[in-house]
């Protein structure tokens, strides 16, 4: 009873169950999609432990990986951002820069290095029982590369950035969570919704509007991301072929995931790419989109 007083109590980065998550969607229409998420929390063995998952999913050339389980001597918060290793997401006046690195002497090496021009700060965020959702970038121009033994793939496309924290992630109440992001010449358009609560924006010839709209669908159908009456726009998503499926607790042990998944059972992450027909007021364009969702199996 006092252990638990004691973490009932304490200041919120300090429970078991607080986290912190930057991630970083990159879409690169007909080409490649990056899915980069950095995690640090105080679950798993170590307090203030961070992971990195990173994946490069190429229309042409496969699936990247990279992944990195940092301790608290490799961790370092930025004033903007987080290092972990080798690795780093570090903003600055002028947007942000993305390096991975690993691999070497007997792995396959491996690094991406991108570049993420700033279009203007986000003003707005969302806010639940013990969770926040800010975004950082949401129209994010971005170039760069990835590149392996005997592979080297420029990158360029839009970036959304979104951090995440807090104690008590709707997910882990039952809720599913998804991002979607969709993306076409001067437009960009998403939103994070978690159970019925949402954050979503649109961004249109260079005028960005926070809106309450509304995601209905699944990845047996299609997708409606719905902004009326707000505003006069829909997106209607079809996403295609299998997706790129993790395990969103990669900080965790493997005694932990073990006893978290008889507990509430298993937790999957799957991200999907497709296409989207964009409706605002009497107009209709054809857009790009990735969808994110987790929720429990």
């Amino acid at each position: 009873m006092i252990l638990l007083f004691s973490l009932l109590s304490c200041a919120p980065d300090q429970r078991l169950s607080w986290a912190e998550q930057w991630e970083l969607l990159v879409l690169d229409p007909g080409r490649m999609t990056v899915d980069l998420r950095i995690t640090r929390s105080n679950s798993g063995w170590l307090k203030d432990s961070a992971t990195v998952r990173g994946a490069i999913i190429s229309k042409d050339e496969g699936t990247i990986l990279f992944g990195l389980n940092g301790s608290p001597s490799d961790v370092e918060l930025l004033d903007s951002g987080i290092r972990v290793g080798p690795d780093l997401l570090r903003g600055h006046s002028e947007g942000w820069d993305v390096q991975l690195q690993e691999g070497g002497v007997l792995g396959d090496p491996r690094n991406l290095r991108l570049k993420v021009k700033t279009a203007g700060e986000p003003t707005n965020s969302l806010t639940l029982e013990d969770w926040s959702v800010r975004p950082l970038e949401l129209v994010g121009r971005t170039t760069g590369y990835v590149s392996t033994t005997g592979r080297n793939q420029l990158i360029g496309g839009k970036a959304l950035l979104l951090h995440r924290s807090g104690a008590r992630p709707p997910s882990w109440d039952g809720a599913g969570h998804t991002t979607v992001y969709v993306t076409a010449p001067s437009i960009s358009i998403g939103i994070d919704q978690s159970g019925t609560q949402a954050l979503a924006w649109a961004s249109i010839d260079g005028t960005l509007a926070w809106a309450d709209a509304v995601l209905t669908g699944s990845f047996d159908e299609d997708w409606l991301l719905d902004f009326s009456p707000e505003l006069p726009l829909t997106v209607e998503i079809r996403t295609r072929g299998q997706g790129q499926v993790s395990a969103p607790y990669g900080h965790l042990s493997a005694p932990e995931i073990a006893l978290l998944q008889n507990t509430k059972g298993k937790l999957r992450r799957e991200l999907r790419t497709g296409r989207a027909k964009i409706q605002v007021g009497d107009q209709t364009m054809d857009g790009s989109a990735v969808v994110v969702h987790t929720g429990w199996e």
